[in-house]
């Protein structure tokens, strides 16, 4: 599996200055790559300080799926925290779709582990959007 953290998040210009205040002091952060990725609905990224940890930021697209994707997710609790998640079938399109535009063999390993080990896919809602995004020939090789 890929190793680092993806957020998905909605965020305006606005919000520029707050988020960077709440990361500067751990993690570095680039004010500019923050606003460039607003603007293109783009990504950016923040790197911890003393952990060496990526946390990758992307800025949600205006598309129909990813729309209801960002509507899907699902609510957790992490050691008391709680937070949302993607659902494991936007997950598998979304590594499918970034195989597909960067030709990521990791991504496709990705969607193969996720394939194996979640059992209870909604195939149906994959394959849907599978089609509707022109990733068959993708999903085809992580299904081999």
């Amino acid at each position: 599996m890929t190793r680092d953290i993806d957020v998905v998040v909605e965020i305006m210009n606005e919000d520029v200055n707050r988020l960077v205040s709440l990361f500067e002091k751990d993690f570095y952060i680039e004010r500019g790559a923050v606003e460039e990725a607003i603007a293109v609905r783009g990504m950016f990224n923040i790197i911890h300080n003393a952990y060496v940890l990526k946390v990758d930021f992307i800025v949600r697209k205006d598309s129909a799926f990813r729309e209801l994707e960002f509507g899907r997710r699902r609510k957790i609790e992490l050691e008391g925290v709680p937070m949302w998640i993607v659902s494991p079938e936007d997950l598998i399109l979304s590594k499918l779709f970034w195989a597909k535009e960067s030709s990521s063999e990791m991504q496709i390993k990705d969607v193969e582990n996720l394939l194996r080990m979640v059992s209870d896919l909604d195939v149906s809602y994959i394959e849907h959007w599978v089609s509707s995004l022109g990733l068959e020939d993708i999903y085809q090789m992580a299904r081999q």
